[in-house]
């Protein structure tokens, strides 16, 4: 990727076990065989806190900006936590996906015109069965290996 970051390379746990490496973000250190060595490539505590702290205020910038292109930030108070939290920028409409089942329901952005709307709607009925409704609606996964 062509994009600033905080990382320097980003590796999947594929490739680390196909390096036989082993990672540490406690240590900030990889550990990896070199033959009959093992080597290690160190980080810095500071600079991997200063590149966080960075990223996430240039997330948050780009995440207002774009809030403000759309129409402007709302907030609200969660009732729960009692914190401020971001409101859609648009009205929201309901959409009943299956008319056999009340509880089959998302919601979707009102300002993408009438042609637009009326498509999407069709597209996620259409594709309805990609959503999970209960954990019946999960097959194929072990409960011995995930559950929610």
């Amino acid at each position: 990727m062509d994009t600033p970051s905080t990382y320097n390379v980003i590796l999947g746990r594929p490739t680390l076990n196909k390096f036989e490496a082993i990672p540490s973000t406690v240590h900030t250190k990889l550990k990896f065989p070199v033959g009959r060595d093992v080597r290690e490539v160190k980080g810095d505590h500071e600079d991997s806190r200063k590149c966080y702290v960075d990223g996430v205020h240039k997330a948050s910038r780009k995440r207002e900006e774009l809030m403000n292109t759309l129409g402007g930030v709302r907030e609200s108070i969660d009732p729960d936590t009692k914190k401020p939290r971001v409101m859609p920028a648009e009205e929201l409409l309901i959409v009943q996906l299956k008319p056999s089942q009340p509880g089959h329901i998302t919601r979707i952005g009102s300002g993408m015109g009438e042609a637009l709307t009326e498509e999407l709607i069709q597209f996620l009925r259409k594709n309805c069965g990609v959503f999970s409704w209960t954990p019946e609606d999960l097959r194929g996964i072990n409960t011995g290996f995930a559950q929610h």
